[in-house]
């Protein structure tokens, strides 16, 4: 144990044997992993998902290994999910401001300079790891919507303001979907989501219920579901064939 500790505590430890101590059931030595300089990017945002408050406040404390230029997440063939910036805000309002799309979500202002300001104070949560909001797009960088993870808590994570533009292919929620679910429970490490859906949005509702969600209760305006992991890997069985091999 104290090899490992140790280990897991030198910057000059291997990167893959790092990636390794990420995984090991003592918290104190994963805790390690999350300060140590010399763990890669893959690796800290597995501890995303930890359930140890010491490993949490180790990888907040580690903020700048986090680089999101150019970080592609592609688990599916047409859909690919890539870090929000301030050049994206003018798209994002565009589909905040669709009455079509917005009927479900809270209402923003048609204000371009607080849809910049608000992206600014999010790449400071998105440094700490605590929230990754991303814009949806095809392989060819074609923007298509947008969608948002936040709210970690323990091996849980939550996933909302979802929206996909009224032109964008049909396969484009599954495929989005299926990378959140990719990303969240194989790259953080997380073992459950999270979320609510306002009540009459049906199509949705009878998405996530496909998908493997259930309703664990309801208040007047939302139906409130979970997924775990594993009910995520049985579901997805029949989504194979968009997913990339």
């Amino acid at each position: 144990m104290n090899t490992e500790f140790n280990q897991a505590n030198d910057n000059d430890t291997d990167k893959n044997i790092l990636e390794l101590l990420s995984k090991h059931k003592d918290e104190h030595i994963r805790a390690a992993v999350a300060l140590n300089d010399n763990s890669e990017e893959n690796t800290l945002l597995y501890l995303v998902g930890d359930k140890s408050e010491y490993v949490k406040d180790n990888l907040l404390m580690n903020r700048n290994k986090f680089n999101p230029k150019d970080y592609i997440i592609q688990y599916c063939k047409n859909t690919q999910l890539k870090p929000v910036e301030e050049c994206d805000a003018d798209f994002i309002l565009s589909l905040r401001l669709d009455n079509d799309l917005n009927k479900h979500l809270s209402v923003v202002e048609n204000d371009l300079d607080k849809q910049i300001q608000w992206i600014k104070h999010y790449k400071i949560r998105e440094a700490s790891r605590l929230e990754f909001y991303f814009i949806i797009q095809s392989d060819k960088d074609n923007k298509l919507g947008a969608v948002r993870l936040y709210d970690f808590n323990k091996n849980s994570f939550c996933w909302g303001s979802w929206m996909i533009k009224r032109d964008a292919p049909n396969i484009t929620s599954i495929e989005s979907a299926l990378t959140v679910y990719e990303f969240a429970f194989n790259i953080l490490g997380f073992n459950q989501s999270h979320f609510d859906v306002r009540k009459g949005n049906n199509k949705v509702i009878e998405f996530h219920k496909r998908f493997g969600a259930k309703i664990i209760s309801e208040d007047e305006l939302n139906y409130y579901f979970i997924i775990l992991k594993s009910d995520y890997e049985i579901s997805k069985k029949r989504y194979n064939k968009f997913l990339l091999n």
